[in-house]
């Protein structure tokens, strides 16, 4: 489970395998549509083995790092200099 800075039970997020095999990130005990999904080939399911959740993971963990690093970077420009 991923938890969010404000760990109000709305903004738990998970990380589950659906019966199709796909990976999704969705909002905890929440039946709406998941925030990213995550399909893999068959050859890479076969490849992967036990490894799916953590490639998964891995593969969400970046994509917020390098979200959080644009937003950064995107606020910086932003913000006036003061001299």
């Amino acid at each position: 489970m991923i938890k969010k800075k404000n760990t109000d039970k709305a903004d738990l997020l998970e990380l589950i395998e659906l019966e199709n095999g796909d990976v999704v990130l969705r909002r905890a005990e929440s039946d709406e549509k998941p925030i990213v999904s995550i399909s893999f080939s068959s050859e890479s399911n076969d490849n992967m083995q036990d490894l799916k959740m953590h490639v998964a993971r891995s593969m969400v963990d970046a994509a917020i790092s390098t979200y959080q690093s644009a937003m950064q970077i995107q606020l910086d420009e932003s913000s006036p200099v003061l001299h």
